[in-house]
């Protein structure tokens, strides 16, 4: 869980910089940080999946948990564009900043720390 609230954190910090900053060989720092906030987010909340249910019921909340983000994962890029179109990549960095920062405070609000402090 912690790792989510990491790969958040880690989003925000990219598009942020990707937002202010114009220099080109900060921007392979950027992408590093990107790279690694998608691996952070994509591959723990796969596991994370596994945890819920039991061995009987997994393959349902395996395929509830891929589903209900496709609808979010297909209008994404049309907002993302839209926002480019109409306010500049500039602006959908900084905006897309404030929802990293968003889901960030929401993953650590979240988090409940287990007996082993994990």
């Amino acid at each position: 869980r912690l790792m989510l609230f990491f790969g958040a954190l880690l989003a925000m910090i990219s598009t942020s910089m990707a937002g202010w900053i114009t220099s080109i060989p900060v921007w392979f720092f950027i992408f590093c940080l990107a790279g690694i906030a998608g691996v952070a987010s994509w591959t723990t909340s796969m596991v994370i999946t596994l945890e819920f249910g039991t061995p009987d019921n997994r393959a349902a909340y395996i395929g509830m948990a891929n589903s209900l983000i496709a609808p979010a994962t297909l209008l994404a890029p049309f907002l993302a564009g839209w926002c480019i179109d109409n306010f500049g990549y500039t602006t959908m960095f900084r905006i897309s900043a404030l929802v990293f920062l968003v889901a960030a405070l929401v993953s650590l609000s979240l988090l409940r720390l287990d007996h082993d402090g994990c």
